[in-house]
């Protein structure tokens, strides 16, 4: 059977507190894409900015659809 893969970019920003006195928060950006973008966000896209306060931590990757419905039961996938 040859099937046609569905391949999604996912990335996740995560603001912590350098102090602690806030939770950290983590937010996530989904989209759909092609086998060429998701190699290049999974290869250019981590990064790290820090100042006193906060850490803001930007990660990209790259995912199937079946994969990323295995990871998050419950969470929609928008076009």
């Amino acid at each position: 059977m040859n099937s046609i893969v569905e391949w999604l970019v996912v990335i996740t920003i995560s603001i912590m507190s350098n102090d602690g006195v806030l939770s950290p928060k983590t937010y996530e950006i989904v989209s759909r894409s092609d086998f060429a973008m998701c190699s290049l966000v999974k290869a250019d896209i981590d990064f790290i900015f820090r100042n006193p306060y906060q850490t803001v931590v930007i990660k990209g990757d790259c995912t199937t659809v079946s994969e990323y419905e295995k990871q998050k039961i419950g969470v929609m996938v928008y076009e």
